[in-house]
């Protein structure tokens, strides 16, 4: 993860590929990421993101300290580049993924959020 923050941008990069074997996958839902950011002023960020998975579906959140959903999408795979406004404040990104199938699952995601 980078984080690059001051008064004028906030800069979040989270980018990794994974192996979960099947002690790991007998979870019908598995945490793959979580990071956070500061906004320090009110504003619009442009939000990349694409994840994807060799199975299963994938859930992306960002949410505020009070758990107020400020962004979501679903789905096998998740690419989508949108600008939104946020708050000033700190956020959590959260993914997760649930209904595998198999027992070995190779997960490669990249996520930035720039202003």
């Amino acid at each position: 993860m980078v984080f690059g923050i001051n008064s004028q941008s906030v800069n979040f990069s989270m980018k990794d590929d994974k192996t979960y074997r099947s002690n790991d996958t007998a979870q019908t839902s598995l945490t793959v990421a979580k990071g956070y950011f500061t906004v320090p002023k009110a504003g619009k960020l442009e939000v990349k993101v694409n994840a994807t998975t060799d199975n299963g579906n994938l859930h992306l959140t960002i949410v505020d300290n009070n758990n107020h959903h400020y962004y979501q999408i679903d789905g096998d795979d998740l690419k989508d580049s949108q600008k939104l406004y946020f708050k000033s404040g700190d956020y959590c990104i959260r993914i997760t993924a649930d209904a595998y199938t198999e027992k070995v699952v190779s997960l490669d995601y990249n996520i930035k959020v720039n202003s």
